[in-house]
């Protein structure tokens, strides 16, 4: 059985599952008996992230704190797992894949949400006719506004991407505000599509261990970076994955996971949750 964040099938013998490089996956063999797979993958060093070696086997480790808050359960779990996951030898590696926008072929191609308006279609937006282009589309107002910050992580993050900026299209660059209250923090995730640079205008950053608030802004080298909270992916993901996989993955009590899937997790402004 295969699982990506948008579907559930089973596959027997002779099937085909295809699985979008976007996407996150797990195998997990059902019966009684050996299963052999074969897996082609549309690049000659595809590599591999392991969720559950990227949050808790990471070299430096991640502060507890920040995933007990993340995953919203009790520390010793989180110390208990990272115990247990030092102990087990992982037939995986555990490594980074590398993507971005393609180059722009124009100038500048201000993106339309009108998709029955007739224009190149590039970077999945249309392209305003560029004599209709004007000083609207290239600017947005916004990032001096505080964002709110009352949620469970105690962060909003304000982006300025494609959707915000019309301009960006084809341009492969964006920019985002976070603001992070009094111990707040930007829950673990990674961006599909870009390389992201941080600077910290106010407070102290990585985990914000201060008694003031801290501000910072992010500049990412995509028009449409995405963004994946491993937290929500995991544990969140609709349809669930299976209680029985996640047990077997972070060595945990089962009763932990089905509890936190079904209060489900945090919600928070994402930068741009769509990553099709």
């Amino acid at each position: 059985m295969e699982a990506t964040n948008s579907s559930l099938k089973s596959s027997t013998k002779e099937m085909c599952l295809c699985v979008p490089s976007w996407s996150h996956s797990f195998l997990v063999q059902q019966g009684d008996y050996n299963a052999v797979v074969f897996a082609a993958l549309s690049s000659q060093n595809a590599r591999v992230i392991t969720i559950t070696n990227v949050v808790l086997g990471s070299d430096p480790r991640i502060n507890p704190d920040v995933l007990t808050k993340a995953f919203q359960v009790d520390k010793n779990i989180i110390d208990c797992a990272h115990l247990l996951l030092s102990s087990v030898i992982l037939a995986l590696a555990c490594s980074f894949a590398f993507a971005s926008d393609p180059d722009p072929v124009q100038d500048f191609c201000v993106a339309l949400n009108d998709t029955k308006t007739c224009g190149l279609f590039v970077n999945g937006k249309f392209c305003k006719d560029p004599k209709l282009a004007d000083a609207g589309d290239f600017f947005f107002s916004g990032l001096d506004k505080p964002g709110n910050t009352s949620n469970p992580v105690g962060s909003n993050v304000t982006p300025v991407a494609v959707n915000e900026i019309p301009g960006l299209n084809t341009l492969g660059i964006s920019l985002a505000r976070i603001d992070f209250a009094a111990y707040g923090l930007n829950p673990p995730h990674t961006h599909p599509r870009a390389t992201e640079i941080l600077v910290v205008v106010e407070g102290a950053l990585e985990f914000n261990r201060g008694d003031n608030n801290a501000l910072a802004f992010a500049g990412l080298s995509s028009q449409n970076p995405g963004v994946i909270i491993i937290a929500n992916a995991v544990i969140g993901s609709d349809p669930h994955i299976n209680p029985d996989v996640l047990t077997k993955a972070f060595q945990v009590d089962k009763n932990i996971i089905i509890s936190r899937s079904s209060s489900g997790l945090i919600t928070i402004r994402p930068f741009l949750y769509n990553i099709k």
